[in-house]
This record gives structure tokens, sequence and C-alpha cells, in this order.
């Protein structure tokens, strides 16, 4: 009877661990572009991890796979996937100091080549971590995280793009499931 008692007390201290760890967020990952109005884009991210490997999803209103989407990664997934960021850059790479070179290969780019190239729309890729994450809360922003990794060259540039990739195919990956359809606001009614 007294193992049976602990073993019931033991089991609810680990439903409520499993239950407080699925609400503490690890990531938050976006992608946000200067083509789309803002007031059609929502706040919420694109991908958010939970310590406990909890993955939601969230389609705008305005896209295919419209809604909020779940899919669940093993303890060993979620550390791999955090190992693999920080190699990446994610935690580490000091948004200062990657803009200060991205402008000077810029200038060197252009002093080689002559031609300035703009872009008229620009894509915003923003890693944020929280406290419970390993390097805690940080945010990361970067514009035209892609482009800038292959013409530039710089290592945290190409580091990044690396990890936003990985995200990118969390977040499309044909197991997640449907949780909730995307509210589309009342001025897009």
């Amino acid at each position: 009877m007294r193992i049976l008692v602990i073993l019931l007390f033991v089991a609810g201290v680990l439903l409520k661990a499993t239950a407080a760890d699925s609400t503490r967020l690890l990531l938050e990952f976006d992608r946000r572009s200067d083509g789309i109005a803002a007031e059609v884009q929502d706040d919420i991210p694109l991908l958010r991890l939970y310590e406990s490997g909890r993955l939601l999803i969230h389609f705008p209103f305005y896209t295919k796979r419209a809604g909020l989407w779940e899919d669940w990664l093993t303890l060993g997934e979620v550390q791999n996937l955090l190992d693999t960021l920080q190699a990446n850059g994610v935690f580490s790479v000091d948004g200062d100091l990657l803009e200060q070179a991205i402008e000077a290969a810029n200038r060197r780019k252009t002093a080689m080549e002559g031609v300035v190239t703009t872009r008229s729309e620009s894509v915003k890729t923003v890693f944020r971590s929280h406290e419970s994450a390993p390097a805690g809360d940080l945010e990361l922003v970067v514009s035209n995280l892609q482009s800038r990794a292959r013409e530039l060259g710089i290592a945290d540039l190409e580091g990044l793009a690396t990890a936003e990739e990985i995200l990118l195919e969390l977040a499309n990956s044909e197991d997640l499931v449907r949780i909730e359809d995307a509210a589309v606001p009342e001025a897009q009614q």
C-alpha cells in the first residue's frame, strides 16, 4: 500500500512537471515581410518551441495552411535542435557586431563591383529565446538573411541561414496536426 501511495505521488509530480514544462517557452522564430501590410500581419510568431517538446506553428490567415498547428518533439530531439541552433550561432551571435560586419562586407562588395544593390522588399528573420533557453532572454533580428548569407560570405550569417532552414523545415513538416483555424481580422472580412 505504501509503495502504491509513493508511486501515485511521483506520478502526480511528474504530471505537474510535464504540464509546467509545456508552458515554459524556449524559443520563438518568425519571418516578417515588408511587402505585407502591417495591418494584415499578426503578432503571433511562426514557430514556438516549449521545454516539453511541444512545437506550435502559426500560419496567418492569408496562407494555404492558415491556422495553428502542433507537433511534439522528444526531449532528445529538443536538445539536438537546441545544440544545432547553438552551433549555428542563434544563441551567441551579437546582433550589433553582425550588422557592422554586414555593412563592412557591403562596402567591400560595392568597392570591388562598383554596383549598389537594394531590395524593394525586406524579409526580417527573428530568433527569440526565453529565460528557460540555454542563452536566456535574447532577440536577434536579421534582414534578408538567406540572400545576405549567399552574397556576403559571412560565417555568422551562413550559420543563421542554416538555422533558419532547419526551423522552416520543422514549420513545414507533414507531421503537424491542425489544432485551430486562423481567424480573419475584421478589417479583412
